[in-house]
């Protein structure tokens, strides 16, 4: 069962629910985009506690939430929704992202991590991906969280995984 990352793309870097939609029509990753923001508050983050580890009814089972450990900081996976493991192939709860044991997809997971936690800003990634020769479309949009509301310590992501025809030329 090996995972391949056709064509990883960094999409955009949404403020608003307006600027996500701009990238993406996935009603789920608009509707935890709105939930994140509505937590956020005043505060520049939600707390790293504002997002159970199953995530909102709406997204059960499609969230996963990351702590960062040390400086420069590693990232470890707290909770890893249980209809995420299919598409990895093996369940990585309590484990380091970079123990991935596919070098493409430790890859494109580590850079959108590390970009969320240096730029302390929401994420959105797309990418055409193939499983046992099957394709199919990956979304993901990635948010901080913070436990004083100021410095990034864990993030939380939605995932998305459509098994549509997609055009892989």
């Amino acid at each position: 069962m090996q995972t391949m990352v056709l064509d990883y793309q960094p999409t955009a870097a949404p403020r608003s629910l307006a600027e996500l939609a701009a990238v993406t029509d996935n009603p789920l990753l608009l509707r935890f985009f709105e939930q994140w923001l509505m937590l956020t508050g005043d505060g520049a983050f939600p707390p790293a506690d504002a997002f159970e580890p199953e995530g909102p009814d709406f997204a059960r089972g499609q969230v996963v939430i990351v702590d960062l450990v040390g400086a420069p900081p590693r990232f470890r996976f707290r909770h890893v929704g249980e209809k995420l493991i299919p598409f990895a192939g093996l369940d990585m709860t309590g484990k380091w992202v970079d123990e991935l044991p596919n070098l493409e997809h430790r890859r494109a997971t580590l850079e959108g991590y590390r970009w969320v936690a240096e730029h302390a800003r929401p994420a959105y990634a797309s990418s055409k991906r193939e499983r046992n020769r099957k394709p199919y479309f990956y979304e993901a949009l990635r948010l901080p969280l913070s436990r004083d509301g100021r410095t990034v310590d864990r993030l939380v992501s939605c995932t998305s995984y459509a098994l549509r025809m997609i055009d892989l030329v």
